[in-house]
């Protein structure tokens, strides 16, 4: 697949000591998953719980998630609309969850999106696809495709700039066995079942070297990156 311009890989997130707030990445792959069944509108009534339940299961910062937050924020990043737009802002330039509420508010992408996301059936795919490679480790990826519910998702092949030794050299630090639960299972001389982890995303710009790996199990991989 060629390469194209994917509009929806320039959020601004915030980033506190390293760690990166989730809840606009969150909000584009709901979005992406109600888009491929063909939703284009999104009723902040109806999907402030589900925002809430992705931003608990899949956010590290959102002990007490806030949907709103993302919700009309996103609007800053020139790919989001909300309507009505002219709604009682408090004096951080955010419009609190009950205003949204009574209101009837509801999101969108923009037209210019839309219209991209539309133009090729592949566009869909890519975008989300993109946007798991930029903000979410590996491990998380098919969780988070089915908890949106996204429809039809065939993976395409993406560019990963990591370390090829990366694996090797953390399973051998770690005498290949798992940091937490000591699993060592291989077939022959073949280790299997066991991952090198960073321990800063390398989605976040974790480096693929020894002090930022842990060998893992598959399970405590994902755990920990939860």
């Amino acid at each position: 697949m060629t390469e194209v311009a994917n509009p929806l890989l320039n959020l601004r997130v915030f980033s506190r000591n390293s760690t990166r707030a989730l809840n606009k990445p969150l909000l584009v792959m709901m979005a992406l998953g109600l888009f491929s069944q063909g939703k284009r509108e999104i009723e902040f009534v109806k999907y402030e719980e589900k925002l809430k339940d992705l931003l608990r299961e899949f956010s590290r910062d959102a002990r007490t998630p806030h949907a709103d937050y993302p919700f009309w924020r996103l609007k800053n990043d020139s790919i989001w609309s909300v309507e009505p737009s002219n709604l009682n802002m408090n004096s951080s330039g955010d419009v609190s969850a009950t205003v949204l509420r009574v209101n009837n508010a509801t999101g969108r992408f923009s037209e210019e999106v839309q219209t991209w996301l539309l133009e090729d059936k592949r566009h869909l795919t890519l975008a989300t696809q993109q946007v798991l490679d930029t903000y979410f480790p590996e491990s998380l990826h098919q969780d988070l495709l089915s908890a949106v519910g996204f429809n039809g998702f065939e993976e395409v092949t993406p560019v990963r700039r990591r370390d090829p030794a990366f694996r090797d050299t953390v399973l051998t630090a770690y005498r290949r066995r798992c940091a937490v639960c000591s699993q060592d299972i291989r077939i022959g001389s073949i280790t299997v079942a066991l991952e090198a982890a960073h321990i800063k995303w390398h989605q976040a710009g974790g480096p693929d070297n020894i002090n930022n790996g842990l060998c893992l199990c598959s399970t405590h991989h994902k755990l920990f990156d939860l």
